[in-house]
């Protein structure tokens, strides 16, 4: 005989998923053409701020546009705000922070620690990030199997330069897009959602649209309280047997917690580098990536327009032995990404 959640998951589930798109499909029939037109046209807007300037793609109908103002965000006049502003009216709005505003960290841990990493990041990162916790944001880009090690890309940024663009969009009251972390690769990760204003709406509309959305969700409970009635004796066999049974997952999950947490606190640290970096590297550079390995080594990855000038600056620090180039990738810019490898004293 099946398991009761067996049988919900195989008969209720798809039952479930066909009923909402059936209601969701009749609530759609109830906006208004106007407005569901202005919905699903929507034009879109990326806002990607640098030392240098800002950048702006809008992107409607197909067809894009590219606008660039040589101020920093930071150095915003109030005639800036006012055509930002304007840019941005009416359109949907992602503010992108890419290197060296946001830094990408690379973490390496045991594969077992997979189901542990909301416990097993902020652990790591309390001895591997560049600043502490508190005055950091960060979001997990993606994840990766190396053989029997788990690598882990992690996108941070600091806290004060987060609050610094908020405030600016607040006193001018434009409203806040998500600011999210853009990879070299493409790929994109939220760390700060936006903080919009919302629709004030009377308690009565609030009450009405929630009871329609909430409708089938009614109907469902109302069925669930009979079918539950009707099967009592089964809820209370499976109330005898769940507290045994969550407590020897506990007990499990436990153990395999200290196992794995054994295993991340030997990991080396590898980021420490970051302000000697700072320090060392010429203006044609700067660093993209840190990574331990588990020989001991570390991995840096750079930016530069200047391969030989990066390559000397490294081996000029005090603190890097047996520096070597691993692997260097010319972008079509002009510029090179160069990964090298060296031990640290």
């Amino acid at each position: 005989m099946p398991a009761l959640s067996d049988r919900i998951r195989a008969e209720a589930f798809p039952a479930l998923a066909q009923g909402w798109r059936w209601w969701a499909g009749e609530l759609a029939q109830l906006v208004p053409g106007r407005m569901s037109w202005r919905v699903s046209r929507k034009p879109r807007a990326d806002v990607r701020p640098s030392r240098e300037g800002i950048e702006v793609v809008r992107i409607a109908g197909g067809e894009g546009e590219r606008l660039t103002e040589a101020v920093p965000l930071t150095a915003f006049g109030e005639e800036n705000w006012r055509e930002i502003a304007a840019l941005l009216e009416g359109h949907w709005v992602r503010l992108l922070l890419t290197p060296p505003q946001v830094h990408i960290l690379t973490l390496k841990l045991p594969k077992a620690a997979r189901p542990y990493l909301r416990t097993a990041i902020p652990l790591q990162l309390v001895e591997h990030a560049p600043l502490p916790l508190a005055q950091l944001a960060w979001a997990m880009v993606d994840t990766q199997y190396q053989g029997e090690r788990l690598e882990i890309r992690i996108a941070m940024a600091r806290t004060e330069m987060l609050d610094a663009i908020e405030a600016g969009f607040r006193e001018h009251d434009i409203p806040l897009p998500p600011i999210l972390a853009e990879t070299s690769d493409g790929k994109t990760v939220t760390l700060r959602r936006a903080r919009g204003s919302r629709i004030d709406l009377s308690r009565p509309w609030a009450w009405a649209i929630g009871i329609l959305v909430l409708t089938p969700f009614l109907v469902l409970l109302a069925l669930h309280l009979l079918v539950a009635h009707e099967s009592g004796k089964v809820a209370d066999l499976e109330g005898l047997a769940r507290p045994k049974l969550a407590a020897e997952r506990h007990i499990r999950e436990q153990a395999e917690v200290a196992r794995n947490l054994n295993q991340l606190f030997a990991l080396p640290a590898a980021t420490s580098l970051v302000e000697d970096l700072a320090g060392h590297l010429p203006p044609s550079a700067h660093a993209l990536e840190l990574s331990a390995h588990d020989d001991g080594t570390i991995g840096i990855s750079l930016a530069t327009t200047d391969v030989d000038a990066a390559r000397t600056a490294l081996i000029g620090m005090p603190r890097l032995i047996g520096v070597r180039q691993v692997n260097v990738t010319q972008m079509p810019d002009g510029s090179s990404t160069v990964q090298y490898e060296a031990h640290v004293r």
